[in-house]
């Protein structure tokens, strides 16, 4: 007797959603991880040049990050994860943040103006390939083409910022 193990569409399909939302929170996660670090490292350099942060870039990293974090969390919710260790996790990751912006100004107090344009370059980096990889098909997946439509407004916000504070 041969019993026929196959799924069916629907259920095929149940179980790749459930298996990519366990996934998806813990991937974002380390996403932030990996572009957080450079990014604080710009902030903590950035400080010294200009002995004030720019605004257009502090809000740029609190645009991308802050549905980054709210994406993750939900993400991580459905995986199981409690509460406590979600914020636990990003307040860790905020805590890793200040420590390297401060790093960032220790380090970079003497560092050359091609170091920190590779450094910028590597933060940048980091944001686009954690965008193109992990938020931006969940945003199209979720929000379809209005995902575009706020992309290219964000995209108008931060340029209109650094026009308006002159950075």
């Amino acid at each position: 007797m041969h019993l026929d193990r196959s799924m069916s569409e629907k259920e095929e399909t149940a179980l790749m959603e459930e298996h990519a939302g366990s996934h998806a929170g813990v991937a974002i996660f380390m996403g932030a991880l990996a572009d957080a670090i450079p990014e604080s490292l710009i902030i903590g350099a950035t400080l010294l040049a200009t002995k004030k942060p720019s605004l257009s870039f502090m809000l740029a990293v609190f645009i991308a990050n802050f549905p980054e974090a709210m994406s993750s969390a939900s993400g991580l919710t459905r995986a199981g994860f409690s509460r406590r260790r979600i914020m636990g996790m990003w307040l860790g990751l905020v805590a890793l943040s200040g420590l390297c912006a401060l790093l960032g100004n220790v380090f970079f107090a003497s560092a050359s103006p091609q170091m920190l344009a590779f450094a910028e370059a590597l933060a940048g980096g980091a944001i686009l390939a954690l965008l193109a990889n992990t938020m931006m098909p969940e945003a199209f997946e979720s929000g379809g083409r209005a995902a575009a439509l706020c992309t290219i407004v964000g995209f108008l916000v931060a340029f209109l910022t650094a026009v308006l504070t002159g950075q």
